[in-house]
């Protein structure tokens, strides 16, 4: 496997102090560990990054970064649709200059959501004779029909539509983050003994916490020393996300007096909405907004909570399987997981590490709640115990590189 030289194309690619999607710094590092070599490109601009990146090459404690040039935007709508292009087409007008950069990739990966980076990766794959792999985290345009409410037929869709059909009919092999996905994207043109499930996973020997902010450590000192149990949502604040029946759940408690509060780490475009709730249900002593924060500082705060919780709403698009790195961040922080979600829930049944409830049930997501503060200490510990042995077993980063590896085995 040495001398093996890996492009990892992903857009919204984090990292330490870059943004909190990890997966691509991971992977690297197993790489070089490995004896591979690689590149991350990722967006110097978009919605998920910490702070905008200078253009051009960068090291993230260890591993190369490339920055490619996309304009900046604001939300979901046309502009985000400008940036994804204008990325793809930064890296394939640059990619002479990479290949004399980085050297000439043996494999190069384009991981979505970005329906364009495969357009554009897949062409320089081919020119310089490198394995041509599709990652595909999120299904476009199924998760914009099923999720966002977008016409099948508007024109975007069918373009999506086409994309994707020759993604999957062109690429040598595609990696798929969703258990359940491989019926449909044979449907659409994948090969199945080309289809590989490699999903989000743990790097135990890679756990930087930061330090909560004062005001976080402060109030949850306080609520733990008023008996309240302390629930975490650390994640996206979008509309799929339904943290909304959590708070309608954390009012249900409130009218029985449980002793429940939460913390929200994240950001997206409900976060008005969801304070707006918060007001109207007289829940500001129950709940703290803590903003975005970097995945270090989130895991701090992770090791100071007594319960992660985690939802989705039930899109017939999750039947495919999810893999959020949210849970995979509360299992290696040994948090028992609470899991309103109708389809994925799987996962957090099989590690043993919590409970499922329905996603858009606030009785069913109080009654949950209440299960966990009415449990000792030390059975919440256990839960959370054996959430981080399974992942560190199943869903262990080494591992995953190592598969990714084998892709180019003959």
């Amino acid at each position: 496997m040495t001398d093996r030289n890996i492009w990892y194309v992903a857009q919204y690619a984090g990292g330490p102090g870059i943004g909190r999607h990890y997966r691509g710094w991971h992977l690297a590092r197993h790489w070089q560990a490995l004896g591979a070599r690689s590149t991350i490109f990722a967006g110097n601009q978009h919605h998920l990054l910490l702070t905008p990146q200078p253009v051009g090459p960068q090291q993230v404690e260890g591993v190369s970064y490339e920055f490619v040039k996309a304009p900046h935007h604001r939300g979901n709508g046309a502009g985000r649709v400008v940036n994804m292009a204008a990325f793809s087409a930064n890296f394939w007008s640059k990619s002479g200059e990479y290949v004399r950069r980085y050297g000439k990739p043996d494999m190069i990966i384009a991981s979505s959501p970005n329906p364009f980076t495969f357009l554009a990766t897949h062409p320089v794959a081919r020119r310089l004779g490198a394995r041509s792999i599709l990652e595909v985290r999120d299904l476009w345009p199924l998760s914009v029909v099923e999720v966002a409410g977008v016409c099948a037929w508007h024109p975007f869709v069918i373009a999506l539509d086409l994309i994707e059909r020759f993604s999957y009919r062109s690429a040598d092999d595609v990696v798929s983050l969703l258990p359940q996905s491989l019926a449909y994207m044979q449907s659409r043109g994948a090969r199945a003994d080309h289809w590989h499930y490699l999903p989000n996973g743990i790097d135990p020997q890679h756990l930087s916490r930061g330090t909560a902010p004062t005001e976080v450590r402060s109030r949850i000192e306080a609520w733990h020393a008023d008996g309240q149990l302390v629930v975490l949502y650390a994640g996206a604040l979008g509309y799929a996300n339904n943290v909304r029946s959590l708070l309608n759940a954390l009012h249900v408690l409130k009218q029985k007096a449980e002793k429940i509060c939460m913390v929200i780490v994240g950001w997206g475009e409900h976060e008005a909405l969801l304070k707006a709730q918060v007001s109207e249900l007289d829940l500001t002593q129950k709940v703290l907004f803590a903003g975005p924060t970097s995945r270090e500082v989130a895991l701090g705060i992770m090791t100071l909570v007594d319960v992660g919780y985690v939802s989705l709403l039930p899109a017939p698009v999750f039947r495919f399987g999810i893999s959020p790195n949210k849970i995979f961040d509360y299992m290696i922080c040994e948090l028992p997981i609470l899991g309103a979600l109708e389809s994925g829930g799987e996962l957090i049944e099989d590690a043993g590490c919590g409970i499922v409830v329905r996603s858009v049930d606030p009785g069913a997501i109080a009654e949950g709640l209440s299960t966990f503060r009415a449990m000792q200490p030390q059975q919440r510990h256990r839960l959370g115990a054996q959430g981080r042995a399974y992942a560190t077993e199943h869903h262990n980063y080494a591992k995953l590189a190592a598969n990714f590896l084998s892709l180019l085995d003959p």
